[in-house]
């Protein structure tokens, strides 16, 4: 919460040092794009869901840094603070579920425990149940990976989209690897 205070006063401040200019038009639009371009470094707090205003972050920028900072921290370190399952032959993860809207995008921190391999489907390998419409779009092991097929996810489903739709993205992180998934799901 605090670099969220800190960013927005290195916003308002920016915008004061622009105000001063004396072509207005080349004001306004030095403005906007300022907006638009500034990238937002959340910290994921694993406790709470985070909100931003669609208009005031860049979505490829902000979904850069939640993956990097889902890649912040080891593990195996019991930086979640969340322990699932005690059981060695379940694996615990951590995540995040990003649902992007036409004028808010919500992050909400996810953990659980990864189902038995055996006939699990898109919905179960990406923690959720049969009818959810969850599309599995890679298993990956690098960070790069899963900001690409993150990326990927965006591109492919907001061809998907309709008034009244947000696009869903999941990612779940374990010792080893990282799932990526998405849906289209009701605002």
């Amino acid at each position: 919460m605090k670099k969220i205070n800190i960013v927005y006063l290195l916003f308002v401040m920016a915008i004061g040092f622009y105000s001063c200019s004396s072509d207005e038009s080349t004001e306004n639009t030095q403005n906007l794009n300022l907006t638009k371009s500034i990238s937002f470094s959340p910290k994921l707090n694993f406790d709470k869901p985070t909100t931003f205003k669609r208009s005031e972050v860049n979505v490829d920028s902000l979904l850069n840094n939640v993956v990097s900072e889902l890649y912040s921290f080891n593990i195996n370190s019991g930086v979640s603070k969340k322990e699932i399952s005690s059981d060695k032959n379940l694996e615990n993860y951590d995540g995040v579920d990003i649902k992007i809207g036409e004028e808010l995008i919500e992050i909400t921190p996810i953990y659980g425990t990864n189902p038995p391999l055996e006939g699990s489907d898109d919905n179960a390998d990406c923690g959720g149940k049969a009818g959810d419409g969850w599309q599995k779009f890679a298993t990956c092991r690098s960070e790069d990976c899963v900001k690409k097929e993150t990326e990927t996810a965006v591109k492919q489903l907001t061809n998907s989209l309709s008034s009244g739709k947000c696009m869903d993205i999941r990612i779940k992180r374990n010792t080893l690897s990282a799932t990526v998934c998405a849906r289209v799901v009701s605002c």
